[in-house]
């Protein structure tokens, strides 16, 4: 199997029925959560399709890029969701990068594999259709260091995003 699917399959397996369950329980528009639960009705998944259409960006979902955009990369520690998360990044940039070195010797390889560039082509294509220029996604990848990111983007954000906005936190004191 391709390289960068052994390196991505522990990370997203099972999230697609997750998903997929979320969308018919969550943001059904016949029957949402959102309507049960929110003062918005049925309305607030529109308004966020309509939000994320137009403002969601690749740039975003790099979490240095993202957090000094907002201006809370360096909060001296006040901001613990920014230094966890950025803590995180880095070990999975480091992970995804020492996989990839070893699957492609150099930045030629990268650009030359054609089932790889299909593959991004088609999450811009297919995947992001109907965003503002494919939301910011590359639609190739040149090097093995864009390579190492976009896998850290997708790890991260179904993984350590993904828990901290939707599980319940517990604090102790």
């Amino acid at each position: 199997s391709h390289p960068v699917l052994r390196l991505l399959h522990p990370h997203i397996q099972g999230i697609i029925a997750v998903n997929a369950q979320a969308r018919d329980l969550l943001v059904n528009p016949r029957s949402s959560a959102f309507s049960m639960f929110l003062s918005s009705g049925d309305h607030l998944p529109i308004a966020f399709d309509n939000y994320y259409k137009h403002e969601f960006n690749y740039q975003r979902l790099i979490v240095p890029q993202d957090l000094k955009s907002r201006g809370v990369d360096d909060m001296g520690g006040a901001y613990l969701f920014a230094d966890d998360s950025l803590a995180l990044w880095n070990a999975l940039l480091r992970y995804a990068s020492e996989v990839v070195e070893l699957s492609y010797p150099s930045d030629d390889d990268v650009a030359k594999d054609r089932e790889l560039q299909s593959w991004v082509l088609e999450m811009v294509d297919v995947g992001f259709a109907g965003f503002e220029d494919g939301a910011g996604f590359p639609r190739q990848l040149r090097d093995r260091a864009s390579l190492s990111e976009l896998i850290t983007v997708i790890i991260f954000n179904i993984s350590v995003f993904h828990a901290a906005v939707n599980f319940q936190c517990i604090t102790t004191a």
